[in-house]
């Protein structure tokens, strides 16, 4: 199977961060992109009126970062996969 770039990556986490935002009622964006050795990607994400207008009372609270693969498989992680891949990259 090929290998998807950063681009289709960010596709695929705008899709679903659409399908949060209608059920949530607040328009969900990337916050955070961390680029992986292998062409994987953990993506951060959170409400819009916080990232662009530090509004706190639209800060999504509990919400885990995105995994996308070098195949395109969408995940959440666990915070331990997520320390655990932070601490592999360093």
């Amino acid at each position: 199977m090929k290998n998807i770039s950063l681009d289709t990556a960010k596709e695929i986490i705008e899709t679903k961060l659409t399908k949060i935002s209608k059920e949530s009622g607040e328009k969900c964006v990337i916050a955070s992109i961390h680029e992986l050795k292998d062409d994987r990607w953990i993506f951060g994400y959170n409400t819009e009126a916080f990232i662009k207008y530090n509004k706190i009372s639209h800060c999504l609270a509990g919400n885990i970062p995105f995994f996308v693969s070098k195949t395109g498989e969408l995940r959440h992680l666990t915070n331990d996969e997520y320390n655990s891949f932070l601490k592999k990259e360093n």
